[in-house]
C-alpha cells in the first residue's frame, strides 16, 4: 500500500509543507470592581455567573482583586483564602458587607441631630 491510500495521511503533498496556522484564543478579562455606590448582591451574581471562565486556582483571588481595599482586609482577616471553597467566600463576602452596611447606617442615625428650631415631629420623619 503506497503512502498516499494510507489512512490519515494527505494526498496533497503541499499540506505538509504548509506552515501551521495560530489561533486567536480569548481570555477572559477581570471581573468588575465592586465599587461603594453598586449593588453588592447583583455585583456578587454577575461575577459568580462569569467565575466558570477561569481555572479554580484563579477564582478567590480574582473575587478579592476586585474588592475595595477596605473589603479585601476584611475578607483576609476573616480567613478567606486562595483555596476557599467560592460559596463560602461569597457568603462571607455578603456577611462583611452587610455588617459593614449596618455600621454605616448606625453612624448616619446616630450623628443626626435635631436642627434647633426644627418640630419633634419633623426630626422623627427625618430619621
Amino acid at each position: 500500500m503506497s503512502k498516499a491510500n494510507q489512512p490519515g495521511l494527505s494526498r496533497d503533498r503541499n499540506a505538509a509543507t504548509e506552515e501551521p496556522r495560530s489561533t486567536l484564543v480569548a481570555a477572559p478579562a477581570d471581573l468588575p470592581p465592586f465599587e461603594e455606590d453598586m449593588n453588592f448582591e447583583e455585583w456578587l451574581l454577575t461575577a459568580k455567573f462569569n467565575l466558570p471562565l477561569y481555572p479554580r486556582c484563579q477564582r478567590i483571588p480574582l473575587i478579592l482583586r476586585a474588592l475595595p481595599h477596605d473589603l479585601f482586609v476584611a475578607a483576609v482577616g476573616a480567613g478567606i483564602t486562595h483555596d476557599t471553597d467560592v460559596d463560602q467566600c461569597c457568603n462571607a463576602l455578603a456577611q462583611l458587607v452587610i455588617d459593614r452596611e449596618e455600621g454605616a447606617l448606625s453612624r448616619d442615625f446616630f450623628q443626626r441631630s435635631q436642627k434647633a428650631d426644627g418640630s419633634d415631629e419633623e426630626y422623627a420623619r427625618n430619621l
